[in-house]
């Protein structure tokens, strides 16, 4: 019987480091019986999930899945000369969390050509205590307008409830298996790996991490002094190249450089909108905690203690920092050239024209 199981993330819960490890470790894994398959050389397995994600956005370029109906096609190309009758393969994609219920039952359908077995594992994150993150990861991704607010209103659709509901309804409640990811494991990642290792049925000791590299640095939170700079320089960076492409690669660039040439003390979310998120979320964590039974982890998800916080008084970039530091930014040591007006991003200058006409009109 050849069985599966699909790591769906989600973000912010040690995906990266998960992945990073069995992919490192597919020998390893091999000998244990356990295929971990190899797309493309990427760690991940994200070009599954976005095949059956309609949308042509900038990931789906990212991952090279510039058409679907010839991914899947290699996908099973790859999975039917790789699969025996008692296989055990883990996939393991947290695009698969944003998918919609059809794009989940397409998905599950198309895995169940292969698989007799299919389990989906998902680790969930207090997403009042992701909220850090997840401002830092907008910000890293290019946001023009990202505030606190906003991304307590984004993080509402990310419900964990909501979420169970929808794999559960495709893959059988049985066949969902939900863990929480304490915060105790951003300092001791190892103990996330072995709780993950025995949900895939295998020893993590014979696993050897990966050591944290550059390839990492678009999963590395900003500080706040990298936030209050990307805040300041995203407006101006473009979104798009000259032929209309995504501007992924400049972008990358730039989240990296700002990564190595900022210091200063950690991102924290100022007191007030921690509150605003504990209480937005209060009732969404405590009706997961209960649906997850007795089960003594989840109780001590619910329980963590609050993250650290900061003042709304924090200090500010001064006008001299900020002209150091878009000094390191810029050509010939940094990746952007200020002094070309064509750095501007394209819909800025068409709104530009769009003023200008109506003056003139």
């Amino acid at each position: 019987m050849a069985r599966a199981i699909l790591h769906i993330g989600t973000p912010k819960t040690g995906t990266t480091f998960l992945q990073g490890t069995f992919a490192s470790d597919r020998k390893i894994l091999q000998s244990a019986g356990i295929t971990y398959p190899d797309f493309d050389k990427y760690d991940s397995h994200t070009q599954l999930a976005l095949a059956f994600n309609p949308s042509d956005g900038i990931r789906h370029q990212q991952w090279g899945v510039t058409d679907r109906a010839e991914t899947l096609a290699t996908i099973a190309k790859n999975l039917t000369a790789s699969i025996e009758p008692e296989s055990r393969f883990v996939f393991s994609t947290e695009s698969a969390a944003r998918l919609t219920d059809d794009q989940v039952r397409e998905l599950y359908i198309f895995l169940q050509q292969f698989f007799d077995e299919i389990t989906i594992l998902v680790y969930l994150r207090r997403r009042d205590f992701m909220l850090a993150s997840f401002f830092s990861q907008k910000l890293k991704a290019g946001s023009r307008n990202t505030s606190w607010k906003t991304a307590i209103r984004k993080l509402q659709t990310h419900e964990p409830n909501a979420l169970l509901d929808r794999w559960s309804r495709v893959a059988g409640a049985t066949n969902v298996i939900a863990r929480p990811f304490l915060e105790r494991y951003k300092q001791t990642p190892d103990a996330l790996l072995v709780d993950f290792c025995t949900h895939v049925e295998t020893d993590s000791g014979a696993l050897i991490s990966p050591v944290a590299n550059d390839a990492t640095a678009t999963n590395t939170s900003l500080n706040a002094e990298g936030a209050q700079l990307l805040q300041a320089l995203n407006p101006l960076i473009p979104g798009h190249t000259t032929n209309g492409d995504h501007n992924h690669q400049l972008r990358a660039q730039l989240v990296a450089r700002v990564l190595r040439i900022t210091q200063g003390p950690p991102l924290r979310v100022p007191a007030g909108m921690l509150e605003r998120a504990n209480q937005r979320f209060l009732l969404s964590n405590t009706e997961l905690s209960r649906r997850m039974g007795a089960d003594p982890l989840w109780q001590e998800w619910l329980d963590q203690p609050s993250p650290r916080t900061r003042e709304d008084s924090a200090e500010k970039l001064t006008a001299a920092r900020t002209a150091e530091l878009m000094a390191a930014l810029s050509v010939p040591a940094g990746p952007v050239d200020f002094s070309q007006p064509d750095w501007r991003p394209r819909d800025w200058r068409r709104d530009v024209r769009k003023r200008i006409a109506k003056t003139i009109r």
